[in-house]
C-alpha cells in the first residue's frame, strides 16, 4: 500500500511539472484562434430597384437602364435582368468575393411595343433574392423628358441618357467601375466610376479587353468586363500603354531536363514513376462577331431612288455553341432600325450570311450598322465585336 502511495505521489509531482512548464511559455506558445463567421444560408440576398419606376414608359428601339442597390451579409457576385422571363442582363462584382452592397444598371432594348415585365435578381453564389418585378410601358416615342435616380455613391444617373442613335463611341459602366492608369487591376486606381457613368472611348486594347475613355481632362482606362459599348468603335485605335509600374507577380513553370541517380548493382529501383499531368482546357464561351457587312458604299441616285442590298456576315468565334439570338440593322441618320433575323444558333466557328436592301431616296452620307445579340440575350467572352458599320456615299449623280 506505501508503495502505491509512493507512485500514486510521483505521478502526481510528474504531471503538475508539465502542467507548470507548459504554463510558464506564456501566452505566445498559444495558436491564435480565428473566429469563424456563420453564414445562415436562410437569409437571401435582397435587391431593390432605384428606376425605373413601375408603370413608366420606356421607348421602342432605346436602351431602358434599370438601376438597382443589392445587399447581403457576405457579398453580392451578380445581378441579372430579365425581360418577359427572358434573361437580358448579367452584371457581376469586381471583387471574387461579391461585394456586401452592390450598385447596378442594367441595360436592356425593348423592340416591341406593349407592357414589359422586368424581374432584377441578386445573386450571392447560386443564392438567389426574392425577384423585384415591374412592368413598363414600351411605347414608338417619349416625350422630351429624363428620369433621374440617385445611386448609392451620391452621384446622379440618367436613366434614359443612352441615345441609341448616337454613333460616339462609348460606354456605360454597368457597376461602380475602378479607372486606372493603365489597362489592368496593377495600375494605379485614379478614382471609381459610379455605376451608370457615361464616357467617350478614345483607345482600346488589341483584344478589347480594356478601353481607354477621357473624362473632361482625365485619360484612364476601365475594364471592359464591366461596361456596356455603344455606338460606332470601329475607328477606335490600339493604345500600346506604358509598363505596369507595379506588376503583379506571376508563376512561371520552367521544364528542368530530367536527372538519374545511379542504382547500385543487383539492387532494384524502387522509385515510382510520376504520373504526366495534363491540363483541363474549358471551352471558351461563345463570341458572337459582325466579322463584315459587304455591298455598296458609293450609289448614285437615278429615278429619285435606288435599292441596294447588302450582307451582313456574323460569326461565332467562341468555343461553345451561341444559342438563339436576334441580329439587327441600322440606317443613320433615318435612324430605321429592322430585326435580319433571329437565329436559333451558331455552333463554335460557324458563320451565318444575313441579307437585307436598303432603299436610298436622297443624296448624303449614310451609316449602316449591324448589330449581333441585340436583345443582350446571350453571356459572351467578348461583346464589343458584336457590332459592325459601313459608311455609304450617296450621290445625285
Amino acid at each position: 500500500m506505501k508503495t502505491l502511495k509512493r507512485q500514486l505521489l510521483l505521478c502526481s509531482t510528474v504531471l503538475w511539472g508539465v502542467l507548470g512548464c507548459n504554463l510558464t511559455l506564456g501566452q505566445s506558445s498559444l495558436a491564435t484562434v480565428t473566429p469563424t463567421v456563420m453564414v445562415d444560408e436562410s437569409v437571401l440576398p435582397t435587391v431593390k430597384v432605384e428606376a425605373p419606376s413601375a408603370g413608366s414608359q420606356a421607348q421602342q428601339g432605346s436602351p431602358l437602364l434599370v438601376s438597382a442597390v443589392a445587399t447581403d451579409a457576405v457579398g453580392i457576385t451578380r445581378v441579372q435582368l430579365l425581360a418577359n422571363n427572358q434573361l437580358v442582363k448579367t452584371v457581376s462584382s469586381e471583387s471574387v468575393n461579391g461585394e456586401r452592397e452592390m450598385a447596378a444598371v442594367l441595360d436592356y432594348i425593348p423592340r416591341l411595343t406593349g407592357n414589359v415585365e422586368l424581374r432584377v435578381v441578386a445573386f450571392r453564389g447560386t443564392i438567389a433574392s426574392e425577384p423585384v418585378v415591374l412592368t413598363v410601358q414600351v411605347v414608338t416615342e417619349l416625350p422630351d423628358q429624363v428620369q433621374v435616380i440617385e445611386n448609392n455613391s451620391g452621384q446622379v444617373a440618367s436613366v434614359n441618357s443612352v441615345n441609341a442613335n448616337d454613333p460616339t463611341c462609348r460606354v456605360l459602366t454597368n457597376v461602380d467601375l475602378n479607372y486606372r492608369t493603365g489597362p489592368g487591376t496593377s495600375y494605379q486606381r485614379l478614382g471609381t466610376f459610379p455605376a451608370g457613368r457615361i464616357v467617350p472611348i478614345i483607345g482600346r486594347l488589341a483584344d478589347n479587353s480594356w478601353w481607354q475613355v477621357r473624362d473632361n481632362l482625365t485619360d484612364a482606362w476601365v475594364s471592359a468586363q464591366y461596361a456596356t459599348v455603344y455606338g460606332i468603335c470601329t475607328a477606335i485605335p490600339i493604345v500600346r500603354p506604358l509598363p505596369s509600374p507595379t506588376p503583379n507577380a506571376t508563376a512561371t513553370a520552367v521544364a528542368l531536363p530530367a536527372t538519374s541517380t545511379a542504382q547500385p548493382i543487383g539492387v532494384p529501383n524502387t522509385s515510382t514513376p510520376q504520373p504526366n499531368v495534363s491540363a483541363t482546357i474549358t471551352p471558351q464561351p461563345p463570341d458572337l462577331a459582325v466579322t463584315s457587312i459587304t455591298g455598296s458604299n458609293a450609289v448614285s441616285l437615278s429615278g429619285g431612288s435606288v435599292s441596294v442590298t447588302y450582307s451582313v456576315q456574323v460569326t461565332n468565334l467562341g468555343g461553345q455553341d451561341s444559342g438563339q439570338f436576334t441580329t439587327t440593322f441600322t440606317v443613320f441618320p433615318l435612324n430605321l432600325t429592322r430585326e435580319l433575323a433571329t437565329v436559333g444558333n451558331l455552333r463554335a466557328g460557324e458563320s451565318i450570311i444575313l441579307n437585307t436592301n436598303v432603299l436610298y431616296e436622297t443624296a448624303q452620307q449614310y451609316t449602316l450598322q449591324a448589330l449581333a445579340d441585340s436583345a443582350s440575350a446571350l453571356s459572351e467572352s467578348n461583346e464589343v465585336n458584336n457590332v459592325s458599320a459601313l459608311v455609304v456615299t450617296v450621290s445625285a449623280n
